[in-house]
């Protein structure tokens, strides 16, 4: 275990997952804020951040040192651009996975891999094998959006092509593993399935 993962006193740090958990996204972000409101040493003292499917994007906004005007952005730009669609942010004419990347692209900070690199922990689901993937290293801020688009892709949902990361198509984390830790004993879980 190197230093990064230790807390003060030589003890393990906390580890912050978020679960995937489809469409309340607005659950996850609700927690990010109550967590930054609440418990900001939790996340200043976080040594890895883990998220699949949805919890990937509450995971990129934190590792990457994202804020509540960072959840607003996401959010909020993803909710707003949708309202008027029967089926909200997943119905085709709305096209989630654009405006997610739109507002990622926006609100991320420039150095957002940097930040990311060792600490942002992405589960994907490989095509065409369906092996569980995790990312945790990252080369450009491109790379971290698009861990996170691949890890959101549910098939017939989202769109018939699975975005694709370093050439490789990935679709939602969530096929393989919904709860992505390294240890149990560390990891504060974050989940709204009961």
């Amino acid at each position: 275990m190197d230093e990064a993962d230790q807390g003060s006193g030589g003890s393990p740090a906390q580890s912050v997952s978020f679960c995937g958990c489809a469409f309340l996204l607005g659950y996850e972000l609700g927690v990010i804020q109550a967590l930054q409101e609440l418990a900001p040493e939790i996340l200043g003292s976080a040594a890895k951040f883990f998220g699949t499917s949805s919890g990937a994007i509450a995971a990129a906004v934190l590792a990457c040192g994202g804020n509540q005007e960072t959840v607003d952005e996401v959010y909020y730009g993803v909710l707003e651009k949708s309202k008027k669609s029967l089926l909200g942010s997943f119905s085709s004419g709305s096209n989630f996975l654009k405006l997610l990347e739109k507002g990622l692209y926006k609100s991320l900070k420039e150095n957002c891999h940097q930040l990311a690199s060792g600490r942002l922990h992405i589960g994907l689901t490989r095509l065409p094998d369906g092996q569980k993937v995790v990312i945790s290293d990252f080369y450009s801020k491109e790379e971290v959006i698009q861990a996170v688009l691949c890890s959101c892709f549910i098939p017939c949902v989202c769109g018939w092509i699975p975005p694709s990361f370093r050439g490789m198509r990935y679709i939602d984390g969530g096929f393989t593993s919904l709860q992505l830790f390294s240890d149990p004993e560390t990891t504060i879980y974050f989940s709204d399935l009961s």
